[in-house]
């Protein structure tokens, strides 16, 4: 399905059998352009008649709503951009319009809802050349119907869970940054294992024990966000994002294991959404949720290297040492291996970090919420 159109059922409506395609001896629009680095562009000029020319941005350029239907979760409802019909890995990035053929020398009133700063009245003409501008696809267009649902349950008995779409599939890209981070290790000694004995074989290396982390940098963005997806009414706090801050993640996530991905934070872009209609939200937002990716290597028991609690909760074992040498005892198999920590000890304690599931960014806030 596809968001609804504000516009369906009236003058304006724009419907693929209202475009008419410019000929000429040459291509009106110009040539198509690619690039050898994956880039391209192309352009297709068409006649429409003005009155639908309102229409005619929208159905092109695509918009997206977040409805609620029936007793269902709030959900985001998306009318994608055009394809180009032979570069099929572009899509319409822009359009533009330019009116002739007035109609006699009448005005028509304003359509626009800002009465207090628009013109009373313009020209009305005819027909419109239409021009839609072609770019490289750089998201996912999954139609809403085939995103898989994501079932965020209900764990502590507080609320009756909610299942809502994989909006992260879709409209988002990936980017992934290295980062190193340190931890200094109180009471590790390194000793020299080559060289002649005690020069230096055999003994301590003097300086303080700092483990070099690898951590990347995970950005996932998500486009063309409604406003009123993110912030509930006019309190400009980002609900589920300010709740997931400084969590890790509670669940498996888009291929990342439970508790290997640390909510850093979001850089929010917000522009204004000129072809708005009807209740859509003024803002469409681009979205930069910012991780720590950690999931250093378990601690083994019976024989077998631990399957759960990965990620960031974890604390390195030092391994036993001889309290009268210093020395690690030979055939600890698991010093220098990371084992799940919590406050008590007990597995099933408060750990440092809390945990949070990371799909819940990606929920409309007006969805319930896990406690």
């Amino acid at each position: 399905m596809a968001a609804p159109d504000p516009l369906a059922g009236t003058p304006e409506e724009f419907r693929p059998q209202d475009w008419r395609e410019a000929v000429g001896s040459f291509h009106p629009a110009g040539g198509d352009h690619f690039t050898g680095d994956g880039g391209g562009d192309a352009a297709l000029v068409g006649v429409i008649a003005d009155d639908r020319v309102r229409g005619f941005h929208r159905y092109a350029l695509g918009y997206a709503v977040s409805v609620s239907e029936g007793n269902q979760p709030f959900a985001l409802r998306r009318t994608h951009p055009l394809r180009h019909p032979r570069w099929r890995e572009l899509a319409a990035t822009a359009t533009g319009a330019v009116a002739y053929a007035p109609k006699g020398r009448g005005l028509r009133r304003a359509v626009s809802a800002m009465g207090q700063t628009a013109l009373p009245a313009f020209a009305s003409y005819k027909l419109a050349k239409a021009t839609i501008q072609f770019g490289p696809v750089a998201y996912s267009y999954a139609d809403d119907q085939d995103l898989p649902p994501y079932t965020i349950p209900d764990d502590t008995g507080q609320y009756s869970g909610v299942t809502i779409p994989a909006e992260w599939l879709r409209y988002t890209v990936y980017d992934l940054a290295p980062k190193v981070d340190y931890l200094e290790i109180e009471n590790c000694r390194l000793i020299f294992s080559e060289g002649d004995v005690q020069k230096p074989k055999g003994r301590f290396f003097q300086s303080p024990t700092v483990q070099i982390l690898a951590k990347p940098d995970l950005t996932v963005t998500t486009y063309r966000l409604p406003g009123d997806f993110l912030f509930r009414g006019n309190s400009g706090q980002p609900d589920n994002v300010l709740r997931g801050l400084g969590k890790v993640s509670k669940r498996d996530w888009s291929g990342y294991a439970a508790g290997t991905l640390l909510f850093l934070g979001a850089k929010m872009t917000r522009k204004r959404w000129a072809l708005r209609e009807g209740a859509e939200s003024p803002w469409l937002w681009e979205v930069s949720y910012m991780f720590s990716v950690f999931d250093p290597p378990k601690g083994i028991y019976n024989g077998t290297i631990i399957p759960t609690n990965r990620g960031h909760n974890n604390m390195p074992w030092q391994g036993d040492r001889d309290p009268t040498t210093g020395l690690p005892v030979v055939g600890d198999v698991n010093t220098g291996r990371w084992f799940f920590a919590t406050r008590t000890g007990s597995p099933d304690g408060l750990p440092l970090l809390e945990r949070f599931d990371m799909a819940q960014l990606w929920s409309d806030v007006r969805n319930p919420v896990e406690p």
